[in-house]
């Protein structure tokens, strides 16, 4: 349910130049933020996978937490040979 989530959202975002997604259910209803953060960084990277023809050019997750900043620095760690994200 939460790739359909991320997956929904980009599909309706797919015309414009960048989306936003807060860290969705990285813990506060007792989903695990390391496993919010994997599903999160691997459904969009499917995503843009499928999709190489989108106008979406940037992607920004915010986390509100250090433990979510923490947990999706690591799934986006998981493959480093990939486009690492701005920091700010």
């Amino acid at each position: 349910m939460l790739a359909d989530c991320y997956r929904s959202s980009l599909d309706l975002a797919s015309e414009y130049g960048s989306i936003a997604f807060p860290a969705i259910s990285t813990g506060v209803y007792g989903y695990p933020a390391p496993d919010a953060a994997r599903v999160a960084v691997a459904t969009i990277r499917d995503w843009i996978a499928r999709h190489p023809a989108t106008a979406l050019r940037r992607i920004t997750l915010i986390a509100f937490s250090r433990p979510a900043l923490d947990a999706l620095r690591a799934a986006i760690d998981e493959h480093p040979d990939e486009q690492q994200p701005d920091e700010r």
